[in-house]
């Protein structure tokens, strides 16, 4: 079981890393130290492949969150919190390439799988709102046009792009859109 997992994270980081969709399962064998064999005993398809690695990285991304929920405890300003926790995940999601951030949102399954945790994630934020509406340090809004909101609504937003922006110069989605999302 230790061997399979250790294949899985190799295949994992190789998959983030590289451009998944050019890589045959021959190419992903000569760059990893298994067999076709091997390989094919962890999935019979690429395709299936992906998705067992995609399964794994929102784990991992899963086991980021108690650190992520660390972090947000410390805060006492419920704005705070709701900007600290989408800026974990995004942290967390840099380790992805931009390549397979698009593949996994155009490819079905990994979309799916992909939803199932932003909408996880965006619950999450939806709370910390809510927790920031009962304390009366954040005021309900339809959340469509922030007063005093330096936005640009004008600026196109796309996940893949948020999640792959540089820690240096994070990416700001249109005044219609959470951050997390």
């Amino acid at each position: 079981m230790a061997r399979r997992d250790d294949l899985l994270r190799q295949v994992q980081h190789t998959i983030l890393n590289e451009d998944s969709p050019s890589l045959t399962m021959i190419e992903l064998t000569e760059r990893l130290p298994c067999s076709k064999a091997t390989l094919y005993r962890l999935a019979m398809t690429k395709e299936q492949l992906v998705v067992l690695a995609t399964k794994h990285f929102f784990t991992l991304l899963r086991e980021s969150a108690n650190q992520i929920e660390a972090t947000v405890a410390t805060e006492t300003d419920p704005k705070t919190k709701i900007l600290a926790y989408p800026g974990g995940v995004a942290n967390a999601m840099r380790r992805n390439s931009h390549a397979f951030s698009e593949d996994m949102v155009g490819f079905a399954p990994t979309a799916e799988i992909s939803a199932r945790n932003t909408a996880r994630a965006a619950e999450r934020v939806r709370e910390m709102i809510d927790d920031g509406i009962a304390s009366a340090q954040v005021r309900a809004t339809d959340g469509t046009s922030p007063p005093n909101s330096s936005r640009s609504p004008s600026r196109e937003f796309s996940p893949a792009s948020y999640w792959n922006a540089p820690a240096s110069q994070p990416q700001t989605p249109s005044t219609n859109v959470l951050p997390c999302c």
